[in-house]
């Protein structure tokens, strides 16, 4: 990883005025997320590039900080959930960055839309901050600009972009690691300054980029330090890297210290530490459920325990790809990087190995008398094991492969002339091999209650965060507190309280819920919930889908009782995702019963029902019948 040798300094030098040039790298970057969400631009304004579950927290999350950066207070505690306790969300997935981000754009875009631009911002900068460390690395220029195209379009990439928001905002990953070269290049204060803030954007954006991040810096240091005593590298870059660490430890180490004292002090219920998201050895070479022809390879990925999660399990690289990054590890020897091309190898071949897990799969199956390497870093690393998360760790290795395939490319172009025409071929054939599933939108139905709700007095409402992550987009229309609240890492103490709570809602105990959680109003979902009929509580706002309850002692008006009933549709899809769609079935005439049919040609389902919610009554290879769990 040190500079780049004489066969790539020059084969793409670059321009004078290299500016305009970079502002055309950003803008393939930008023409290429227009094409994969072009059947979406349409609702740029109208529907968040998202799921409804994950993707409406996200929004919340945005929403959430321009409000504290409002109130001119620090975004990590809220009491907009949990009422009136509030909510530490030091160990939430809130993603700060793109809420501060999005303060200015909101005046002009409005929520959704900066929502959405935010996403795209992350593809452009992914891309370019990926092409800035290959440039920095290889000193080539178009084989860099590749590079950034095979990571920010990468698998990996595109299939959080369907629910996880602080995971699209990669870009801090790349940006980092190439500041970090650049310092360990040419050690200066200024240098360590800003890779400071460059980690400091990664801690910003997500806490597994982060450990990620530390990782990859910690190997290419220590190569460094290996391979650096005899020009005596630690004596020069002793007071730089202190600079850093002072940066560090000011900017991103009180985010980091609160959070490593709160799982201290308490485990943070809601993650996956029981569920074996790890990636199976196949994945990296087999397209998964997020490819747009994934049936063609249904019988390999299915056999994975967690074949349907493709969002999580998204590993592949392309063969393309393997074929660049095992060209240039097969031609570094000769054009003298051997060194650079092998350590970025192992780099991605060690985070391959430790996003496999605790146990090996293969092609599905179990080998669990095979010692992995995961096992030994969960012992050494505190809290790793509740994460739950190994297969996320295939992002380094998505990384290093577009950096090496790049390579691969500059070395293919220089010595293979007369195959440049086939070489132009493969970077089509790699968008092929990865072209994702369609992109998810979502919006929540509008509601007159929801209206109505936000211009009531000040107040908290219960009952409404039934609903999950649609709960919280409803929030940011309505702008009150709410009792619990979907939130991804939760200390034991609010564990409790959710759970308190939501066994009240669920036997319809609405006067003991309300009471407890010091609420003004009660939101019922018609479908969802059981009836109220507590004297107590009067009706106070009705339509289709909600009820809107209070005390019976509110100077607000009661609804009228000659108030026509509301007409529910027979059947209305609540959610679409990638060709699939959830449909809630209502039987006329009683709101009490609900059933919802999923389709999908194959095993990846359309819509995750969880199973606390959802009873599966019925299934066949392109049918499935749920039911809700509260309904008799």
């Amino acid at each position: 990883m040190h500079s780049p040798t004489a066969a790539l300094e020059n084969p793409h030098p670059i321009p004078r005025r290299a500016w305009p040039h970079h502002l055309l790298v950003a803008a393939l970057y930008l023409a290429g997320w227009l094409i994969l969400i072009a059947p979406a631009l349409p609702l740029f304004a109208s529907h968040i590039f998202m799921d409804g579950t994950d993707g409406s927290q996200n929004f919340w999350n945005e929403w959430w900080v321009r409000r504290a950066v409002a109130e001119l207070r620090l975004p990590w505690h809220t009491d907009m959930l949990f009422h009136p306790h509030g909510i530490t969300m030091i160990g939430a997935t809130l993603n700060p960055f793109n809420g501060f981000a999005t303060v200015p754009l909101c005046w002009f875009l409005g929520p959704v839309a900066a929502f959405n631009a935010m996403i795209g911002f992350a593809f452009v900068t992914t891309g370019y901050a990926t092409f800035l460390l290959a440039r920095e690395w290889t000193g080539a220029w178009w084989p860099s600009v590749l590079a950034g195209a095979l990571f920010t379009f990468c698998p990996w990439h595109t299939a959080h972009a369907q629910t996880h928001m602080q995971l699209v905002t990669l870009q801090g990953l790349p940006l980092f690691l190439w500041l970090w070269l650049r310092l360990l290049r040419r050690p200066t204060h200024g240098r360590a300054v800003l890779a400071g803030l460059g980690l400091l954007l990664v801690v910003l954006c997500d806490y597994y980029l982060t450990f990620y991040a530390v990782l990859s810096g910690g190997s290419m240091l220590a190569a460094h330090v290996l391979f650096g005593l005899r020009d005596g590298f630690a004596r020069r870059a002793f007071r730089p890297l202190a600079t850093f660490a002072l940066i560090s430890l000011l900017t991103s180490g009180p985010i980091v210290f609160d959070l490593l004292l709160t799982m201290d002090k308490d485990r943070l219920a809601g993650g996956h530490g029981d569920v074996p998201y790890r990636n199976d050895l196949l994945g990296l070479l087999v397209p998964g459920g997020g490819w747009r022809f994934a049936a063609w390879t249904e019988r390999v990925w299915s056999r994975h325990p967690l074949g349907g999660d493709w969002v999580e399990l998204a590993a592949h690289a392309g063969l393309s790809v393997l074929a660049l990054a095992g060209y240039a590890a097969w031609r570094a020897g000769r054009e003298g990087m051997r060194r650079t091309v092998l350590g970025w190898l192992l780099l991605g071949a060690v985070f391959y190995a430790l996003s496999l897990g605790e146990q090996l799969l293969v092609a599905g199956r179990a080998f669990p008398d095979v010692p992995m390497p995961y096992a030994a870093l969960v012992q050494l690393v505190p809290g790793l094991g509740n994460t739950g998360m190994p297969a996320r760790m295939a992002v380094v290795t998505q990384l290093t492969l577009a950096l090496l395939a790049g390579c691969g490319m500059a070395f293919a172009w220089r010595r293979r002339p007369r195959l440049r025409w086939l070489l132009l071929g493969l970077p089509l054939l790699w968008a092929f091999e990865v072209w994702p599933r369609p992109q998810n939108v979502y919006r929540p139905e509008p509601s007159s209650v929801i209206e109505t709700l936000r211009t009531l007095p000040p107040g908290a409402v219960a009952g409404f965060d039934s609903l999950g992550g649609p709960a919280l987009f409803y929030q940011t229309v309505f702008e009150k507190p709410v009792i619990t609240g979907y939130v991804a890492r939760r200390t034991a103490f609010h564990e409790e309280i959710r759970l308190n709570l939501d066994a009240l809602r669920s036997a319809g105990r609405y006067r003991e819920l309300m009471e407890r959680g010091h609420a003004t109003y009660l939101v019922r979902h018609r479908v969802a919930l059981p009836p109220v009929r507590d004297p107590a509580l009067k009706l106070i706002a009705r339509d289709a889908k909600f009820e809107l309850w209070t005390w019976a002692h509110s100077p607000l008006p009661a609804l009228d009782p000659a108030t026509p009933e509301p007409s529910e549709p027979a059947a209305r899809v609540v959610a679409t995702r990638s060709g699939a769609a959830d449909l809630e079935v209502y039987s006329p005439g009683d709101p009490d019963c609900a059933f919802c049919l999923a389709f999908s040609r194959t095993r990846v389902p359309g819509v995750r029902m969880e199973d606390d919610k959802y009873l599966e009554l019925a299934t066949d290879p392109v049918f499935k019948l749920s039911m809700q769990r509260d309904n008799d």
